[in-house]
This record gives structure tokens, sequence and C-alpha cells, in this order.
């Protein structure tokens, strides 16, 4: 299953939180939070924080901002 189909409710994203997720075979870690404000999707492995960004682009333009297609990458394990 992918991380995307989590996104869409609160539900999913706590669901998610039961899952450990890989990135093109690179284990992620367990789903921590989702910071859009920071631009950040949180991954947790060994006490240690990955951070992926959920944009691409300049912070000051936001009009020029795409979701990183990497997040389509982000499978569950």
């Amino acid at each position: 299953m992918r991380f995307v189909d989590f996104l869409n409710s609160k539900q999913g994203l706590r669901a998610a939180r039961n899952h450990c997720f890989e990135l093109n075979g690179v284990v992620l870690g367990h789903f921590t939070a989702l910071f859009l404000q920071d631009n950040q999707i949180i991954f947790t492995k060994d006490g240690k924080q990955c951070a992926v960004p959920y944009y691409l682009g300049p912070d000051e333009d936001l009009l020029q901002q795409k979701v990183n297609p990497r997040i389509n990458n982000i499978r569950a394990i």
C-alpha cells in the first residue's frame, strides 16, 4: 500500500502509524507526523527521525511548489 493512500483523512493518518514504510527499497521507518506547514513527513526508525519534504520548490513562492513525486514511491512494508 502506498503512503499517499493514507493521506486522505485523519483516520488514515492514524492507521499509517501501524505500518513501517520504505522509499525505493530503503526503510524510512514508522510514520510519526505530517507537518504541511513545516513541509515535512516524519518517519522514526531506531529512535532517529527521517524527514521527507512534502513539497518541492522555493518556500517563499507557494505557486511554484509541487508535491514531492517521491511520496508516490513510499510504500508500507
